[in-house]
């Protein structure tokens, strides 16, 4: 994936102004990553991708806390299905 692949905006070449992780029962991380391919002519071809079973989380510094907050609503019950 080179830079140029990217669409140009005001603030610079990116594939969007967010990021996203899940973490669903189990322990899993569902990260959503883009990965481009060479444009054709003016069209961008940037998917955003899943990578299947998710990503196991190791490591760090800092323990989770428990959420205290409101609980939702409704809860996704299928796993991502997008492979890298």
């Amino acid at each position: 994936m080179t830079l140029s692949w990217l669409p140009s905006t005001s603030q610079g070449r990116m594939f969007g102004d967010y990021i996203s992780t899940s973490v669903a029962a189990g322990g899993n991380a569902y990260p959503v990553i883009p990965v481009a391919s060479s444009p054709t002519g003016s069209t961008f071809h940037v998917p955003m991708v899943v990578p299947t079973g998710g990503m196991p989380i190791a490591g760090g510094l800092r323990a989770a806390t428990v959420w205290t907050g409101p609980q939702p609503t409704a809860v996704a019950t299928a796993a991502p299905t997008l492979a890298l």
